[in-house]
């Protein structure tokens, strides 16, 4: 079972605009260490510091794979229309 499924079908409420670290990494389909890696690397879309924790915005994320994963260099949020 994907983590995206899993995300989905457990959602009892509202789904959350904020996804923690575990949350976004099962979203893309891969690992903790490899979200930060990916982070580090410049690879995705930078986090919004929410408290002492780290969240990415459900909403930036799927518009991000959307325009097929450009690196954070090349990605603005909110896009520009």
């Amino acid at each position: 079972m994907s983590g995206i499924a899993t995300i989905e079908r457990t959602a009892t409420g509202p789904t959350p605009l904020l996804l923690d670290a575990g949350a976004t990494a099962a979203l893309l389909g891969c690992g903790r260490r490899k979200l930060f890696s990916m982070l580090a690397a410049g690879e995705i879309p930078a986090p919004i510091r929410f408290g002492k924790r780290l969240t990415w915005r459900r909403s930036e994320l799927v518009a991000w794979t959307d325009a097929g994963c450009p690196p954070a260099c090349r990605w603005t949020w909110p896009p520009k229309i």
